[in-house]
């Protein structure tokens, strides 16, 4: 809560490889995601240059929108063929992004354009601000949250962080 209220300090000179991220955040939620029946995947897609970035806030990230998926999917009645989470990275006109994709129920777009303020939640005990901190966590990085979803289709939240400066590869002797 208090990361809505005020800024925290951010470790930016450090390497973020947005894939390793990704890969240990589908580690980390498999077995959760399991036992609700849902398969997590992490897909590389264009290569991306590790990016200054909070690794931190990118995997806390990842997590509330994997479980935010996760949960989405268990308060539907969709087939467990449907249920696949999938963490991408990548390039989008040249700029690196990660997203999170599901098939689930998706967001209506009532809804859609108020995710993102404190305390809105559709969830039954859901606090309304993981979203509002998905939000926070990503443009104090410089990175900005698109969301694109459908009725019946699916959601898919994407961090582009377009704009920032990749760290540069040492010289070689």
């Amino acid at each position: 809560f208090l990361r809505i209220l005020r800024p925290v300090p951010l470790e930016l000179d450090v390497r973020a490889d947005l894939a390793r991220i990704a890969a240990d955040t589908v580690e980390l939620l498999e077995p959760q995601a399991m036992r609700a029946g849902v398969e997590l995947l992490a897909l590389r897609g264009e290569a991306v240059e590790p990016v200054n970035a909070d690794p931190m806030f990118i995997k806390q990230i990842l997590i509330n929108l994997v479980l935010n998926a996760v949960q989405a999917y268990q308060d539907s009645n969709l087939p467990e063929e449907r249920r696949t989470v999938t963490i991408t990275t990548g390039r989008r006109k040249g700029d690196p992004f990660l997203s999170v994709a599901d098939q689930g129920p998706g967001i209506s777009p009532e809804d859609q354009t108020r995710i993102f303020e404190p305390f809105f939640s559709t969830k039954k005990d859901g606090s309304g601000l993981g979203l509002t901190l998905v939000r926070k966590m990503a443009a104090e990085m410089g990175g900005h949250i698109e969301v694109n979803s459908r009725i019946g289709k699916g959601t898919e939240f994407t961090i582009l962080f377009k704009g920032r400066r990749l760290i540069e590869a040492a010289p070689t002797a």
